[in-house]
């Protein structure tokens, strides 16, 4: 910790200026101090490796006579403690709702500097998230002694990228002397404060309170992508929940829009919808209708507008797959032709195709292809399936199937109870 002392026959001001790096160019401020004529000017800055400047100057270069003279003394001392939010990735975010005010309390004592775009200022943090937009108070009252400076501005992100300075601030409001913020219309998101520390009087224990005031409606819905999957002249449906988690009545338009607009086979079931405060969530019934559709892939959007601020439009991809569904086999399951329920992959698979190899086995062909065999996925059964194989029961590996055959079972967690008819439906 170092101490800056400065005392002068003329109103006086110090600063302890951070080189940053050996060239200076970017150096900066980590703190200033003013004193009256023949009173003290005091300091102190929580210091890390580096070089460090010393400058004093008079208030007003203005009125003097020369020469003016003044004493100054540099001492230092172990560094104070850390608090535990002087970095902002160290800080949880606290949600803030119009109903729940936040109140920050703390200690600016042993901060430093990581916002670099504050000028080289120490600084702690506090943190919240806000899921609706909002207007928003931010105030010192009761911090005592009061803080004589603070940051006008929030950050978007850790540490301080992007600033969002405030609509207003006053003097007035506390009746402390403290300072009070307003920013309007802040959007839904997460914000980091940066409380100053080591400015004038801004040093020290500090209460801050945040609260918030909101009339905007909030939307969120429960997925983020549609899939679903059909054999041809067949329905599938899924159930979007759309909820309004705002402050206001929420009002939407939700529209089922195929890419081909030729092809008339995603629906809703709800078109106009409000919403009000407080009340449950909307479901909306998707009908996927594969009954003109030959087999093939087919996209679409779900698109919502509304009056929520932070989300006006929702895209919600869709994307129904019509044909088959898969293939009904275990990866390296070689000897499945032997019918065996439920089917597994052990070593005698490796045996099995070996001896097909050798041409004393047969294979099960799906569509043509010994797709259990080809342990590898490369849509190929040669010997490298036998080393796969060996190497999965080894623990080195992972079993993969080829593109063009996926399985409807991934593990034996998967398998049914029962065989499927006709098991294992082994082409002749």
């Amino acid at each position: 910790m170092l101490h800056w002392y400065i005392v002068a026959e003329f109103p006086v001001q110090g600063y302890i200026f951070d080189a940053v790096d050996e060239n200076c160019d970017n150096i900066g401020s980590v703190t200033q101090g003013q004193a009256a004529s023949y009173d003290t000017v005091h300091i102190a800055h929580n210091a890390l490796p580096g070089v460090y400047y010393f400058y004093v100057s008079p208030v007003s270069f203005a009125g003097y006579d020369c020469p003016l003279t003044y004493s100054a003394w540099l001492t230092a001392e172990d560094p104070d403690p850390v608090p535990e939010n002087d970095n902002c990735e160290n800080v949880t975010a606290e949600q803030l709702t119009p109903a729940a005010p936040l109140t920050f309390t703390g200690t600016t004592v042993g901060a430093t500097t990581q916002c670099y775009e504050l000028e080289l200022i120490p600084e702690v943090w506090a943190v919240f998230s806000q899921d609706v937009m909002a207007n928003i108070k931010l105030e010192y009252c009761g911090t005592d002694p009061y803080f004589g400076g603070a940051y006008i501005v929030f950050a978007n992100d850790c540490p301080c990228s992007e600033l969002v300075y405030c609509n207003t601030y006053n003097y007035y409001e506390c009746g402390d002397n403290n300072i009070t913020f307003t920013w309007e219309n802040l959007p839904a998101g997460t914000y980091y404060y940066p409380i100053m520390s080591k400015w004038g009087s801004s040093y020290g224990p500090y209460q801050i309170t945040v609260s918030s005031t909101s009339t905007y409606a909030g939307i969120a819905v429960d997925q983020t992508e549609i899939i679903g999957e059909t054999e041809p002249g067949a329905v599938v449906t899924s159930q979007l929940n759309i909820s309004n988690i705002g402050y206001g009545q929420l009002d939407l338009v939700l529209q089922a829009v195929p890419d081909d607009s030729s092809i008339v086979w995603l629906s809703a079931d709800i078109d106009t919808v409000s919403i009000p405060v407080g009340d449950p969530a909307v479901v909306a019934t998707l009908t996927m209708d594969a009954n003109s559709l030959v087999e093939g892939s087919y996209t679409g959007n779900i698109i919502i507008t509304s009056n929520a601020p932070d989300n006006p439009e929702i895209i919600i991809p869709v994307t129904l797959t019509v044909g088959t569904m898969g293939y009904e086999y275990l990866i390296g399951d070689a000897n499945m032709i032997n019918g065996q329920w439920p089917p597994s992959v052990i070593g005698g698979d490796v045996t099995y195709l070996v001896n097909y190899f050798r041409g004393l086995n047969q294979a099960c062909l799906l569509s043509g292809f010994y797709i259990a065999a080809d342990a590898n996925g490369d849509c190929n059964v040669i010997g490298s399936d036998v080393t796969k194989l060996v190497n999965y029961f080894r623990g080195l590996t992972a079993l993969s199937n080829c593109a063009g055959y996926p399985s409807v079972w991934t593990t034996q967690d998967d398998l049914p109870e029962e065989a499927p008819e006709g098991w294992p439906n082994c082409e002749q």
